[in-house]
Parts: C-alpha cells; sequence; structure tokens
C-alpha cells in the first residue's frame, strides 16, 4: 500500500478486501502480486529469498499505455478483448475489462490450469509472450499490480472494471470522467473454470505440458489431417445445411483417394434420412464437376483446428469454382444492393460518370511528397459516414489526424480548431463518429485480427510500407498480395496510400517531373500490381491544385479530376 517502495509485505488472501477498503479510505495506491505462494512465504522475512512454489490466480493482461494516445490505447484494448474471444474461444462472461487509471488491465479466468510449481513464472511468461506480444510483459515471479478499485497516483484515476457496453461505446474522456468516482470495494476474483478452449488447445506450440481435459465422447478419434471434415462429420446429420455438408466432406475424401461408392455409403452413414437418390446424385457432382473447397470456405472455417498440418498456410487447396457454382455466386452479387456498402465516386465529383469501388476491392492511392495524398483519402471517407472506416495512421500522430480530421469535417482552420478546444467546448466529433483511428503500426497478421475484431467497411493503411511483415524478403512484394486477399476475404474495401519512388517523381536527366503511371510506386510495383484500381494524384507542392486521375481499373472507365486544396482547412474541393 502506498509507494512501489513499500512492497513485501506477506498476508493471506481472505484479507485483500480489507486493504482495498483501507486504501480507498486513505486514497492510497494498492498493489497485490501477480502470483499466490505457498505458506513458506508467510515465514521469510523478504521475499526475495522465497523458493517456494507459486499459483496463477487469475491472468491478467496489461495494454500499456507507452506512447500511445488515450484513444489509441482504448482501440487497443477494444481489439485485444475482441481477439480473445473470436480466435482463442473465449467467452464475454470470461473476459473482465478494467482502466487502470492509465492504460488497460484486461482480466480473464486462469483457463489454462498451469500446474502449482516453482517453475510456474517462467511458463506462464513463455505461453504469454508467445501468444499476446501486444501485452505488457508482467510475468516474472515478483511481479505486483495494481488491485482493482484503488487509485492509481499518475492520473488521480481509480482502477475500475468497464462493462463491453461501456468498452465498445465510451469514449476515452467518458472512460475517464468514470474513473474519478471510487468504485464499490469488491477485488474481481474468477472461479476457476477448465475449458476446452483454443488457447488452451495451442500450448503445445510453445511446448508447454498442461493437466489434459477431458474431451467429449466422439464417434472416433481426429487425426491432424483436414481435421475440419472429422469435425464436421462427428456432427452427425442437420437438416437444412446437410447439402452444403455433404458436397465439403465429399469433396475432401475424394482429394484423399476414396472410391465413390466408399463416399456414398459414409455419407448414408451420417445422414441415413436422406433419399438414396439425392445423396447419389450430390456425390457424383463431386466426382464429376470435381468440387473443390478451400480453408477459407465458410462451412471448413466454421471447423477449423489448430492442430491441422492445413492451420498455419490455410493452404489445403485453392477454391476450385464449377460453373454453376460461379453462375450462383455471379447472380447473388448483381442482386445484392452494395450501394450501402461501396463508393461510387461519381456520386461525389461532378463530370467523371459513374465509378464505383466495391466491397472486396484494394485501391492503391500514390503520388510524390507533399501532394496531400493523405487529405484526400480523409476527405473521402468524411464524406462516407454510412461505411464504418477504419483508419492506421502510421505517419501521423493521433492528435494531429484527429485535428486534419476535424478541420475537413468542419471546414476549421487549424487556429480555429484550437480555439474551440481551448473554450472546453467538444462535439465536434460527431461528423466522425464512423471513422475509428489506429496509429500503432501492426504486421500483416495483426492487421488480418484486426479486421475480423473490428469489421469496417473501409480500412485506410496510411502507408502501406508501414506495415510490417515478419520474415519476408519483400515486404511490399508480400503486402500485396496479402493485402487483396485481405479485402477479398472480408468483402470490405482497402485503400492504401502508397509512396512513389524518387526515379518515378524527377527525370534527373532532363531535371523534369515525371507523370505518374501505373509502376511509379515505391518498390517492385506489386502493390499496384495487385489493386483494383490505382489513382495518382500530381500537382505542385507548393501550388494549390492537384490532378486526381486513374492509373488503372479492373472494371471501371478512367477519370482525370482537378481539385483545389485549401491548406488552411484541408479540404478538397472540385475545380
Amino acid at each position: 500500500m502506498g509507494e512501489l517502495y513499500n512492497r513485501g509485505h506477506v498476508d493471506t488472501v481472505d484479507k485483500l478486501s480489507t486493504y482495498i477498503q483501507t486504501a480507498q479510505e486513505s486514497k492510497l495506491p494498492l498493489y497485490r502480486s501477480y502470483y499466490a505462494f505457498d505458506e513458506t512465504a508467510l515465514t521469510i522475512g523478504d521475499l526475495k529469498n522465497y523458493q517456494g512454489t507459486y499459483t496463477l490466480p487469475q491472468i491478467i493482461f496489461d495494454i500499456d499505455k507507452e506512447d500511445r494516445s488515450d484513444e489509441a490505447i482504448l482501440e487497443l484494448a477494444r481489439a485485444f478483448c475482441e481477439q480473445l474471444i473470436s480466435e482463442f474461444g473465449l467467452r464475454v462472461d470470461q473476459v473482465c475489462p478494467t482502466f487502470s487509471g492509465v492504460g488497460y488491465h484486461i482480466h480473464i479466468p486462469e483457463l489454462f490450469d498451469f500446474k502449482t510449481a516453482t517453475t510456474l513464472p517462467q511458463e506462464v511468461k513463455k505461453v504469454m509472450n508467445h501468444f499476446f506480444p501486444v501485452a505488457d510483459n508482467i510475468f516474472d515471479s515478483r511481479r505486483i499490480i495494481r488491485v482493482e478499485g484503488t487509485l492509481n497516483p499518475k492520473s488521480g484515476l481509480y482502477k475500475i472494471p468497464l462493462t463491453w457496453e461501456q468498452l465498445e461505446n465510451m469514449t476515452h474522456v467518458e472512460v475517464m470522467e468514470l474513473a474519478k468516482t471510487m468504485p464499490a470495494p469488491l477485488p474481481l476474483l474468477f472461479s476457476k473454470e477448465l475449458c476446452d478452449n483454443k488457447l488452451r488447445e495451442r500450448v503445445r506450440e510453445v511446448g508447454v505440458e498442461l493437466p489434459a481435459v477431458k474431451k467429449k465422447e466422439v464417434s472416433h478419434d481426429t487425426s491432424n489431417i483436414v481435421t475440419c471434415m472429422q469435425k464436421l462429420y462427428d456432427t452427425k446429420d442437420q437438416p437444412g445445411t446437410r447439402h452444403a455438408r455433404i458436397l465439403r466432406m465429399a469433396s475432401a475424401w475424394r482429394r484423399a483417394g476414396l472410391p465413390q461408392d466408399a463416399v456414398q455409403k459414409l455419407i448414408h452413414g451420417w445422414a441415413p434420412t436422406l433419399p438414396i437418390d439425392e445423396l447419389q446424385r450430390t456425390v457424383s457432382d463431386v466426382y464429376t464437376k470435381g468440387y473443390a473447397y478451400s480453408c477459407h470456405d465458410a462451412i471448413m472455417m466454421e471447423y477449423c483446428d489448430s492442430k491441422c498440418i492445413y492451420f498455419k498456410g490455410k493452404n489445403f487447396t485453392p477454391a476450385v469454382l464449377a460453373p454453376e457454382e460461379m453462375e450462383n455466386q455471379y447472380a447473388n452479387f448483381i442482386n445484392t444492393d452494395y450501394g450501402s456498402t461501396s463508393i461510387n465516386l461519381g456520386s461525389l465529383y461532378k463530370g467523371i460518370g459513374s465509378y464505383t469501388i466495391n466491397p472486396g476491392e484494394f485501391v492503391v492511392v500514390m503520388g510524390d511528397t507533399g501532394l496531400n495524398k493523405t487529405a484526400w483519402v480523409q476527405n473521402l471517407v468524411v464524406r462516407l459516414p454510412h461505411l464504418r472506416t477504419l483508419f492506421l495512421s502510421l505517419e501521423v500522430n493521433a492528435n494531429l489526424i484527429y485535428r486534419r480530421f476535424i478541420q475537413i469535417a468542419h471546414n476549421m482552420s487549424k487556429e480555429e480548431v484550437i480555439s474551440h478546444y481551448r473554450a472546453n467546448n467538444k462535439e465536434l466529433a460527431k461528423k466522425i463518429e464512423h471513422i475509428r483511428v489506429i496509429t500503432l503500426a501492426p504486421n500483416i497478421d495483426d492487421l488480418e485480427r484486426l479486421i475480423r475484431v473490428v469489421t469496417p467497411h473501409v480500412l485506410v493503411v496510411d502507408t502501406t510500407d508501414c506495415v510490417r511483415v515478419p520474415g519476408a524478403a519483400d515486404p511490399l512484394d508480400e503486402l500485396g498480395h496479402r493485402f487483396t486477399q485481405m479485402a477479398n476475404k472480408s468483402n470490405i474495401i482497402i485503400i492504401g496510400v502508397h509512396h512513389i519512388s524518387k526515379a518515378a517523381a524527377f527525370d534527373y536527366r532532363t531535371g523534369t517531373s515525371r507523370p505518374l503511371n501505373v509502376h511509379s510506386g515505391k518498390g517492385a510495383s506489386t502493390i499496384e500490381q495487385k489493386s483494383d484500381h490505382a489513382i495518382g494524384i500530381e500537382g505542385v507542392a507548393t501550388g494549390t491544385f492537384r490532378t486526381l486521375r486513374t492509373l488503372k481499373a479492373r472494371d471501371e472507365g478512367s477519370f482525370v479530376l482537378q481539385c483545389k486544396v485549401d491548406m488552411k482547412t484541408f479540404r478538397f474541393s472540385q475545380a
């Protein structure tokens, strides 16, 4: 209790509530050990000399603020909580977010069932750092952590639990306002509940042994080859979806080398009520038409398992579409109203006709330094309030990108925005409620997970070369492929702001600027080649006029658009 140096006091866990009450009454900070110790800790004078066993009462993740903005750290905490549920299989009631007074602590039950041992901290650190690198490394043996309901003297705010609704909908200002009030003195203590969750299943990746959890009885033991179809077979017949499921199972078994009559017998055992003629026709279609489903198929993804040999690469097979499937897919596409999720530049600018960017497409916006590429994309998404936008501002900090969004949305100068907020006025953010900003540069895998969590209609990456690709010999080459796949897989629009090379910008032999073309971008042109649309911005950095034109469009016409940029407000207007 009190200053951090006043540590090393050992007591029993049943007295924690009393300590919290005392700390609240005295308005002092209070910390507790991350781990629990055995009874020998009560007999030693200094925990530096402790050599007993450790137990993990609960798991706490520290999403540390570091140099991030308040809004960025809140967004990161949201994404982290969603990842625990969507990727690792926890229930909503197993994830308890808290505001620590500066950053965020995420509490979950000890679902791993780690063994009480003298080496426990090393085992926990190994697992947590492997799966959760975004969380702070707080898993050493003598770590202490702030207790719920007590004061953070750095900020003058309390550590408070947040409901999911509060985490999802509150701004950082509202969270801080809530944390000014002392909460009820109740510690977050979870009962240990073993779950056969995805977190626990994947611990073997880092070589940590855990006690076995009793599995549900199934009709056979699944191997590690196309595990999804084995798990699907164990679900047995489910009327209403069985035709689609039979196609997937029969396709996987055909590729495994089973003859057609053997597959028919397997399917009959799985769906005994299915009329035999329908069963034979469905299996025959698989063999005669060569249906093949990839790891990205919705039904196969439903039963995806980390122990499958195809899990990491998702490379069981590329999706092979028969004409009937393509026909159905195209008919659905044509008859789906994408007006609410597409971008029609023709509705925003006069005289360029209809130019539509649809979900599933990757757009590259490129131009020389100083031509306001970022500002034009900001202008674009500000004018699309019906499209939920995730804006990765990887070169401009959160305060600056926010101010420029506000300038564009309200046609205000820098000085006017500053004066507005110095008068302690708010309400300007309402015009950009559809935009979320991330300023922390992710790696490409984290970005893919973030898309699943935030589910945007539009993802803006500013700039493309700031996204990290671990292990890639040519990151930009890999990014070109991945952005295209992500847009298509997630059915969103991805807009990448892309630098051009020096050679593309200026001809040193003639001393003149070069006109942009589809190969002007930085790197080996993979970004542009893989894009569905490439839009170039040209002009003189010291001037006010900009020319926007299509450098590439797979399925649209071309346009040339003359714009004027107001450097006081960063607004683009059609000239």
